[in-house]
């Protein structure tokens, strides 16, 4: 179980603890493997998931996320901001804290709306 973050809140913007799927790969190679995992929260400004590959701190990554409410997936391009090493004698697997950099413009304001609609929903 993760720990909580007992420090002074330092996000600019209100997380949604909410389960999206979100698929993420390393934007460098086309030919780079794509992964699948759950989505811990997610803010106006970025996410945090769990990742089977330990993603350096710098590292852009390709992101898509499905909300319920959108028929497309969103597509990002996300700054790893932070790394948590949870290893464990079962698997090794690394918290990623991803801060959005790009998001397809068109799509921009059906982001806002749907992080909007699961604020006031919790």
């Amino acid at each position: 179980m993760p720990k909580k973050y007992q420090g002074i809140e330092a996000r600019r913007y209100p997380r949604i603890s909410w389960n999206f799927i979100v698929k993420f790969r390393l934007k460098t190679s086309q030919d780079s493997k794509w992964f699948i995992s759950n989505i811990t929260n997610i803010s106006q400004g970025g996410c945090f998931f769990y990742s089977p590959v330990p993603y350096e701190i710098g590292q852009t990554l390709e992101v898509e996320i499905q909300f319920p409410r959108l028929t497309q997936p969103m597509h990002f391009l996300g700054e790893v901001r932070r790394k948590v090493d949870e290893e464990n004698a079962l698997n090794s697997r690394y918290g990623i804290a991803v801060m959005f950099l790009e998001m397809e413009e068109e799509k921009r304001k059906e982001f806002l709306e749907s992080i909007d609609f699961f604020l006031k929903k919790r």
